[in-house]
């Protein structure tokens, strides 16, 4: 990974984490009995009884083999994340930072450039593997 890509990155992270984002997620409860299947004995199956709420509120989606809250907390992480580039997409920018990362989202989003140039671009790095002794 380039240098540029890598601060591209940082600058993206530190910018999304600065934001005061307005739909702020309350707090999650340590245990929630609503994740629960209170009418399954813990001692007949632990399982059911300590997830049977959460299984049953949110089947596994059919494009995903498992599902769980950490699952649930990277979608709405990636929703987040694509909402806030899109709203910076939407406006003027006027400083380098922000041009800079909706031109990285833009370039990465052009999916006919990138097929169109291929892996040309990987070129220099893959010369600089070989050149390793």
């Amino acid at each position: 990974m380039t240098k540029l890509k890598i601060l591209m990155i940082a600058v993206l992270t530190v910018f999304i984490l600065s934001c005061n984002n307005e739909n702020k997620m309350e707090k999650p409860k340590a245990i929630d009995t609503e994740n629960m299947d209170l009418t399954v004995k813990p001692q007949d199956d632990f399982y059911e009884y300590a997830d049977g709420g959460w299984m049953k509120s949110n089947p596994v989606p059919s494009d995903k083999s498992r599902y769980g809250a950490f699952d649930e907390l990277m979608d709405e992480n990636q929703k987040q994340l694509k909402d806030i580039v899109d709203d910076l997409l939407k406006t003027e920018a006027n400083d380098e930072i922000t041009k800079k990362i909706a031109t990285f989202y833009k370039t990465g989003m052009d999916s006919a450039a990138i097929q169109k140039t291929g892996i040309e671009v990987l070129n220099d790095e893959f010369k600089s593997i070989n050149d390793i002794k």
